[in-house]
């Protein structure tokens, strides 16, 4: 009974171990899924960065822009289509700051408008080496930037302040990003073929949701996502925030995988 008893141990250990690689394969694959989506999502971004600055008229300024640019370009998708699957929290909130002081800058330049972009960050110690999905942060910084600041009818003419803060509190990693926009406005049905913009942050949001939805379902806990927008004391909007909600294990159970692979 006790060796019987030791056997029926072991396979279960056994089998509990084989379901928790799998559900770690499973999340590293549809990281790995994810990253392609978006990869061809922001190839246009990046590459539109340079043509920003050179469009219209090229003046002494715009075309040393240009070329300053297509350089900062180049480096940039070298360093985000580098990366991996998976990413240090640190490492993708540098190539974020980088990425959107040069975009919304050319974006900006070629609307006429000169507003300085600044990127403040809060990175607990706890969470630099926590890993993330790639394209994860980038793309909440994108869309809670440019839907909310880079409409049609204008951008900022002020310093547009983005904010990004990355928190580790019983055992749930939260990445909060805000900004000193318009805020985000009410839903409403909007009549006639949508825009690009629109278009793209329906895409990209698509995709987020659906990964998130993946990663739920492997681990039966819940990847929250939140948006709203920053008021005064008096009630008026003074910018936006969105925030995301990863449970620590999703890292951890990603970590072990590549550890293990390592070691294979």
């Amino acid at each position: 009974m006790r060796l019987a008893y030791f056997k029926v141990g072991e396979i279960e250990a056994e089998e509990g171990r084989i379901e928790a690689e799998q559900k770690a394969d499973l999340l590293l694959a549809m990281a790995g899924l994810f990253r392609k989506r978006m990869e061809s999502h922001f190839i246009k971004y990046l590459l539109s960065i340079p043509i920003y600055l050179l469009k219209g008229e090229i003046s002494e300024e715009s075309y040393d822009k240009g070329v300053e640019a297509s350089w900062v370009t180049s480096e940039l998708v070298r360093d985000m289509y580098s990366t991996g699957d998976l990413v240090e929290i640190e490492k993708e909130v540098a190539l974020s700051k980088r990425y959107m002081e040069q975009y919304v800058s050319a974006l900006q330049y070629s609307k006429g408008k000169k507003t300085k972009v600044r990127v403040e960050t809060q990175i607990e110690n706890s969470t630099r080496n926590q890993l993330i999905p790639s394209f994860i942060l980038i793309n909440l910084i994108h869309n809670a930037v440019l839907h909310n600041l880079a409409a049609s009818s204008g951008m900022l003419s002020k310093e547009l302040i983005i904010s990004i803060r990355a928190s580790l509190e019983n055992e749930v990693l939260s990445l909060r990003i805000e900004d000193n926009g318009k805020g985000f406005e009410e839903d409403k049905t909007t009549q006639g073929k949508p825009t690009l913009e629109e278009k793209n942050f329906k895409n990209s949001t698509e995709l987020m949701q659906d990964f998130f939805a993946g990663v739920n379902q492997i681990l039966k806990q819940q990847i929250i996502f939140n948006r709203g927008n920053l008021m005064d004391e008096g009630k008026n909007v003074t910018g936006a925030f969105v925030e995301l909600q990863i449970p620590e294990v999703l890292g951890k159970s990603i970590a072990n995988l590549l550890n293990r692979k390592n070691h294979d």
